[in-house]
């Protein structure tokens, strides 16, 4: 189960937090990562879905 998601977020910089009371194996069968852009870190040591994130709000 970590080694498929280890592999889906092989190439990103910082790995996205996954909850634990995520049902990993329902969101593996259609599983819909986080973009690997919204996961590099910005010259402020912020994410840039950090970023997207504060501004939906």
């Amino acid at each position: 189960m970590n080694t498929s998601i280890e592999k889906i977020y092989k190439d990103h910089q910082v790995k996205p937090y996954i909850s634990p009371n995520r049902d990993i194996e329902d969101w593996l069968l259609d599983p819909k990562p986080v973009p690997k852009r919204n996961m590099e870190l910005l010259a402020d040591n912020l994410l840039a879905v950090d970023i997207i994130l504060l501004w939906r709000i």
